[in-house]
């Protein structure tokens, strides 16, 4: 079994969908009273809350990737499940992007108040970018063992360059 449907078996894809529309819930309603200078009390809350959020979802994968998440009783991960997964988590990424574009946009970025909060949010959102790239090359195990098996064979036949010569 791949690393990829080992750490989605984990994390039981249910659980993890659940988690990942929690938290695009939780950057919805961000979105919305970003808007809206007047509400930011309203706004400090629902950013600590949209942090934790995210905090928990990235702690419980890297929980899975550590190999301390509880054995899943359900069904195998599929290529439509994976894939399902990155779409899920990708949509997260982009209202996370949105939040903090439009909160930026709006000068919070430089409030004492929010800014902390938005730079963490920032952060978890390139957390998730990161796992959006994991599960998108993970999908396709043949592709990189074909370039690790590429790279090998220049290796061994001597055609290694200095990284500066290399265009």
């Amino acid at each position: 079994m791949s690393t990829t449907a080992w750490v989605i078996n984990a994390l039981g894809t249910d659980e993890v969908t659940a988690e990942v529309y929690s938290s695009i819930s939780d950057a919805a309603k961000l979105a919305s009273i970003v808007r809206d200078r007047a509400q930011r009390m309203r706004l400090i809350y629902a950013l600590r809350k949209a942090n934790r959020s995210l905090a928990r979802l990235l702690d419980d994968i890297n929980d899975a990737f550590a190999g301390n998440a509880p054995e899943a009783g359900h069904s195998e991960a599929t290529p439509q499940s994976i894939h399902r997964t990155v779409d899920n988590l990708s949509h997260l990424f982009q209202m996370i992007d949105y939040v903090y574009e439009c909160s930026r946009r709006a000068g919070l970025t430089n409030s004492a108040l929010t800014a902390g909060s938005l730079r963490k949010l920032q952060v978890h959102g390139e957390a998730v970018k990161d796992l959006i790239d994991w599960f998108e090359v993970a999908e396709k195990p043949d592709e990189i063992n074909a370039i690790f098996e590429r790279a090998k064979q220049e290796r061994e036949r001597g055609e290694v360059f200095d990284l500066p010569l290399v265009d």
